[in-house]
């Protein structure tokens, strides 16, 4: 009797959209930079500081402060990414979602 052999095709169209944030983490996260993070907790309430990437998932990413090793995570529908000119680093933006 002969046996039947699947293959199975990773279809492109099936799989998550490319997050830009994410990709930009995870590169942080692999070349272990130092990156600049702002938390956004109203608009006259923000912290900026330099950390660590310490964890990216498919839904969020950990930071980690340089100085003081307090953590913090956010969301990738609540963070933005750019470039800090002026400190030649890579910014992201942790905001509320309103």
């Amino acid at each position: 009797m002969g046996g039947v052999k699947l293959q199975v095709v990773a279809d492109q169209s099936s799989s998550l959209p490319v997050n830009p944030v994410r990709e930009a983490l995870q590169r942080e996260y692999e070349q272990q930079n130092v990156v600049l993070v702002e938390n956004v907790i109203h608009a006259f309430n923000r912290f900026r500081w330099r950390s660590h990437v310490v964890e990216v998932t498919d839904l969020y990413a950990t930071f980690r402060h340089v100085e003081t090793g307090e953590e913090v995570s956010g969301s990738f529908s609540q963070m933005t990414v750019s470039f800090e000119p002026s400190m030649k680093m890579k910014l992201f933006i942790i905001a509320p979602v309103v």
